[in-house]
């Protein structure tokens, strides 16, 4: 049976076409591996394990869900001038949440706004203790090799007690040597 050049082209075509879209969807996204590295003692600087931690000032409780973990939650202080940066921003001031909750949580775009997942104000005063540490290791197109620790603690006292929370950004990272930072505290030293 004869068949015209455009069927003869048409099966060969299109699976290259297939095979390149599947290569460049593949390329575009990354490949990420999370496990459990919490047996690692040098992974814990500047935290200790089994020790408790005190928060110094008021943070923020936001709800940080990457898609990654379900239900994840963070302390995360007030985005100023002194806290130079961090993973995840916030409103400007615990005052100004407290006042304008829902315009205090948004971040102004050109084309609109982006919202904060604000869940609460914790007080200075709580207690957490160093929980687990999740490794995300793995490779992407556009920025290579990566490997990136997340700390978690647990709240120990508060309303929020027992919640499993991100401190990552309220943890220094810049000189163990040194004492905690502006947010939090051994417990220990203040009793």
């Amino acid at each position: 049976m004869k068949t015209n050049l455009i069927e003869q082209l048409a099966s060969p075509m299109i699976r290259n076409i297939f095979i390149l879209i599947s290569i460049l969807i593949s390329l575009q996204g990354c490949v990420n591996f999370r496990h459990e590295i919490s047996d690692n003692k040098t992974a814990w600087l500047p935290y200790e394990l089994g020790k408790e931690y005190l928060l110094k000032e008021d943070v923020f409780l936001m709800r940080v869900d990457s898609g990654l973990e379900p239900k994840r939650l963070a302390l995360v202080p007030v985005s100023d001038e002194a806290r130079k940066g961090g993973f995840y921003s916030t409103p400007k001031s615990i005052n100004e949440y407290n006042k304008y909750p829902l315009e205090s949580s948004r971040i102004h775009l050109e084309n609109g706004y982006f919202e904060i997942n604000v869940v609460a104000v914790i007080k200075a005063g709580t207690t957490f203790t160093p929980s687990r540490i999740m490794q995300n290791a793995g490779w992407d197109l556009w920025f290579g090799n990566h490997t990136f620790n997340t700390i978690y603690g647990k709240i120990t006292n508060g309303e929020y007690k027992d919640e499993e929370v991100d401190i990552l950004d309220i943890s220094k990272f810049d000189n163990i040597s040194e004492p905690m930072n502006r947010y939090v505290t051994k417990y220990d030293q203040v009793k």
